[in-house]
């Protein structure tokens, strides 16, 4: 998580990672859990927020170099 706040110089990551989904043209939906109704209104917001191409090609420069070589189950 460091690293990602460290790419995108902020510490509320929720708008980045489902801009981050939001940028990919064969996704279409997002469907986050939520506690309560402002952590709902919370990811509303974030799902109108648009990640530069910039930002969009480190994040993707970041999972290829260091979180898909560990292969993880998910």
């Amino acid at each position: 998580m460091r690293k990602i706040k460290t790419i995108v110089k902020d510490d509320d990551l929720v708008k980045y990672a489902i801009g981050f989904i939001l940028s990919f043209d064969a996704v279409t939906t997002v469907i986050t859990g939520v506690k309560n109704i402002q952590q709902l209104e919370t990811n509303i917001i974030a799902s109108e927020f648009r990640l530069s191409d910039e930002l969009k090609q480190e994040l993707e420069r970041l999972y290829e170099g260091e979180i898909k070589p560990l292969n993880l189950p998910w």
